[in-house]
């Protein structure tokens, strides 16, 4: 006897629309872009945090006084367990957030509606947050270092209200780690400017 494959929608958007609501468009971070922003914030933290260690441990030299004894040794066994410990909690940290974040991606899908841009979230449970067509006043295009290294044409789009300035800060709304996000921006600024609009195609992508 065959054992069949469930397969877990785990696309829940359509079940928060609401009456006469269409989804336009549907998308998906690209897995490969999350994970790299990782490794990029893991080592940015490791680095920092072992530039800090150095810093203690040179301002710790300079306390010395002339008269006082240490063996040599004792000090770089100290020194090097505590670059171990360093580094380990760091890593633990990392892993922990690693798990979260693949969990969460599980999740993650980001819709756009004939009313509203949805975001759907969560690493255990699901969550949504949504932005109305009609609040939207700017929203840019946020192509890091971890997008250029791809050139798979990923990106981040901000969105931002009447009380949000998108220059010199993180939108508290985005579509981050899209594909295609030149063309993409294109569609969501031909939505955005001629609102309201007429229903067009599904597509999914990512």
């Amino acid at each position: 006897m065959s054992k069949q494959k469930t397969t877990i929608n785990r696309n829940q958007i359509k079940s928060i629309l609401i009456k006469g609501e269409k989804i336009l468009y549907m998308l998906k971070p690209v897995k490969a872009k999350t994970l790299l922003n990782l490794v990029f914030r893991y080592l940015k933290t490791l680095g920092w945090t072992f530039f800090i260690f150095g810093a203690v441990v040179l301002g710790a030299f300079f306390t010395i006084e002339k008269g006082d004894q240490f063996d040599p040794e004792w000090i770089r066994y100290i020194i090097g367990l505590l670059a171990i410990i360093t580094a380990s909690v760091v890593t633990f940290i990392f892993i922990v957030i690693l798990i979260s974040e693949l969990l969460d991606y599980r999740n993650r899908f980001y819709a756009v509606t004939n009313q509203r841009f949805i975001v759907q979230h969560g690493a255990v449970g699901v969550g949504h947050i949504s932005l109305y067509i009609k609040s939207i006043f700017t929203f840019a295009v946020e192509v890091n270092l971890a997008d250029k290294l791809l050139k798979k044409g990923t990106g981040s789009i901000g969105f931002g209200t009447g009380n949000t300035k998108l220059t010199g800060q993180k939108a508290d709304f985005r579509f981050d780690d899209i594909p295609d996000v030149y063309e993409n921006y294109q569609k969501f600024k031909e939505i955005i400017d001629t609102y309201p609009i007429k229903e067009v195609e599904n597509k999914i992508q990512g």
